[in-house]
């Protein structure tokens, strides 16, 4: 199997990484030298590089992805855990609203009463 037919073109930057990151730590077995802070440096771009392109996929990327028969698991697993993230985000937002929309109708009410009061004391 290819390496264009294991990958999808909008996963192909992180394979490349992946690819990378391999090669060296074979490089760095064989030779007695001591390239871990570089592989270290490709894994954390390569997991920023992943939680972007995850992070934004379209509907039309996430339907690709869904029917590749190759499909890394734990690429499927960050995206899916990407998409509870965003729902998650769009909750606290909605309850936010929400609570802002509770404490405007009790400071409403209060002004209100408060009004009331006043007429009523004089």
């Amino acid at each position: 199997m290819s390496n264009s037919q294991k990958y999808l073109e909008f996963e192909q930057p992180i394979a490349d990484l992946q690819a990378k990151i391999e090669e060296l730590r074979l490089v760095g077995s064989d030779n007695a030298l001591n390239i871990t802070e570089e592989i270290t440096r490709l894994q954390e771009k390569s997991k920023s590089l992943t939680e972007s392109i995850f992070g934004n996929l379209s509907s039309w990327q996430v339907a690709q992805m869904a029917r590749h028969p190759r499909v890394p698991t734990r690429w499927i697993t960050f995206a899916t855990s990407s998409l509870i993230l965003k729902s998650c985000t769009v909750i606290v937002t909605l309850l936010t609203m929400l609570q802002l929309w509770v404490v405007l109708r009790v400071w409403t009410a209060v002004r209100s009463w408060s009004s009331v009061i006043r007429k009523v004391v004089t």
